[in-house]
This record gives C-alpha cells, structure tokens and sequence, in this order.
C-alpha cells in the first residue's frame, strides 16, 4: 500500500490533545523543540531532503536501517573522541571534551525519548514511517546507550570541581558502580543522581520493548495470539 492511501494518525494538534490530554501533548512539542538541537536527528532525515535513493525505502519513506547504523557508528566515535579529549593537558581541549560527552548523552536520551513515547503521533506521519524498524532494534540501542552512558559519565563527572582532580579510573569505577547497582557514592552529587535517573531510563526502555517482543511471539503467549 503506497503513502497515499494509508491512514495518517494525526494531523494537528488538536488530534493529539483530542486523544491524550495536554500532558502528552506539552512534552511531545518539548523532546520535540530538543530534537531540533540534535545533530543525530537531521543526520538521520538527511536521506529525504538529499534524495539518497539507497539510504531512503521510498514506499513508506522510511530510512533504512544501515544510514541509521551508520548514524549510530559516527556518535560512537563522538564517544571515543570526547573520552580522549577529556583528559587532554589543555583546559581548554579537556573542556571541550567535556561538553561534547554531554551532548552526545543528551544526543542519545532524545533519540530514545522520541521513538519510545512520541514516534508514533509525530504530526503528518504514517504509520509506516516511524523512525525505527522494529522493537529489536530499539532493545540493542538501549542496551548500547547504556554502556555508552557507563563510559561518557567519567568525563561529565569532571565538570564538577569536586573531581576535577580525580583519577580515570577512579571516575569510571564509580560512573560504573553507580548505573550497576544504582547506589550513590557518599557524598552524592547531582551528577551521581543524574546518571541514576538515566540508568532507570534506559532500563525500562529495554524492558518495555523485550516484553513488547515477547508479547508477539507464539511461544510466549500462545493463548493471546491463537485464534
């Protein structure tokens, strides 16, 4: 079935209210705005505005998995630069380390937000077109945001003072420590906590999708899915 005739869901704002409240409604236009400031989000629309005929499924306008990998490998190298950098002898190189792993992180929790909770009332969109191709997928990329997450926050603990002094290792057994068990150093800080809220938010993001899977599959719930 082509575009043209397939349903769209919403069309304004007004359908998004109509059917899930203003609550839903502020925070889509809210991960919405953020998406705008993230460069992993153009990257992945850049098939549609450039045409790329090979990185773009034309029947239903969907970016094919392998440009949105590919999106994923350069973030990962954002990753490696940003750790490297981080510790670099010039402040002003380890600063902007620094800032580049909190915007790869803030990069990775926006992409999560908008596929788990707001894909599927983006305005205008059919169903064929939503962001990702299965729930597979968005279980692996949870799962490596969260590892990407272990390794980014050693860098973010340095923009606080308190250890800016710090050993590597240190900052990255406690950036471990913390998202494994989910207990906070003492004294905690707001980085401790923050990388806590994130740790859940990951989590639940792989739990809500393994049992999205699950719920699909025969041998799981043969009485729900027999007819």
């Amino acid at each position: 079935m082509s575009n043209k005739s397939a349903p769209v869901a919403y069309r304004t704002c007004c359908d998004i209210f109509r059917h899930h409240g203003c609550i839903v409604l502020s925070l889509y236009w809210l991960t919405e705005v953020a998406s705008w400031l993230s460069l992993g989000h153009w990257l992945r629309h850049l098939p549609r505005p450039l045409n790329i005929t090979r990185a773009l499924d034309t029947d239903p306008d969907k970016v094919r998995p392998w440009w949105q990998d590919a999106v994923f490998a350069l973030y990962l190298l954002l990753t490696f630069i940003a750790v490297k950098i981080s510790w670099h002898p010039s402040t002003c190189i380890a600063c902007l380390g620094l800032w580049l792993a909190v915007y790869v992180l803030y990069d990775a929790v926006i992409y999560h937000v908008r596929v788990l909770w707001f894909d599927d009332i983006k305005l205008s969109i059919h169903d064929s077109r939503r962001g990702v191709w299965s729930h597979r997928r968005i279980t692996f990329l949870a799962i490596f945001g969260y590892a990407q997450m272990i390794i980014l926050f050693p860098s973010i603990y340095r923009l606080d003072p308190t250890f800016a002094s710090a050993s590597k290792s240190s900052l990255f057994e406690r950036s471990f420590s913390t998202a494994t068990s989910l207990s906070m150093a003492d004294p905690s800080t707001i980085i401790d906590k923050t990388l806590v809220v994130l740790t859940l938010f990951f989590i639940a993001i792989v739990i809500a999708t393994t049992a999205s899977v699950a719920y699909k599959r025969r041998e799981f719930a043969p009485k729900l899915l027999d007819p």
